[in-house]
């Protein structure tokens, strides 16, 4: 009779312990996948992060590639205005030229 207590008694141990085993399984289970879910939000803004900076990047490219064209465009058109003011000047000095010679023959 004392041995069938002993086996009850270490029969319910068992019981108990196995059923703690689950219990820890279980929350394991669920923080693996707590985790998991974690990971991949973060994998998310850190791509969205990404993606972002690249657009700037990108934003902010295309802005200084139209400010350098603009200010080629106003240097082109600058060096041609000077071009032209020079070559003004230059046919109106050799006409004074002419002039000067003629008067002094």
């Amino acid at each position: 009779a004392m041995d069938k207590n002993i086996d009850e008694s270490v029969e319910a141990a068992v019981e108990r312990m196995d059923m703690r085993l689950s219990t820890i399984r279980a929350a394991m289970q669920e923080q693996d996948r707590r985790l998991e879910r974690q990971a991949h939000d973060v994998e998310e803004r850190v791509h969205e992060a990404m993606t972002a900076q690249r657009q700037q990047a990108e934003e902010r490219r295309k802005e200084l590639e139209s400010r350098t064209e603009e200010s080629l465009a106003t240097l082109r058109q600058a060096s041609e205005d000077i071009a032209k003011e020079a070559r003004e000047n230059a046919v109106e000095a050799r006409n004074e030229a002419r002039q000067h010679v003629k008067e002094v023959e």
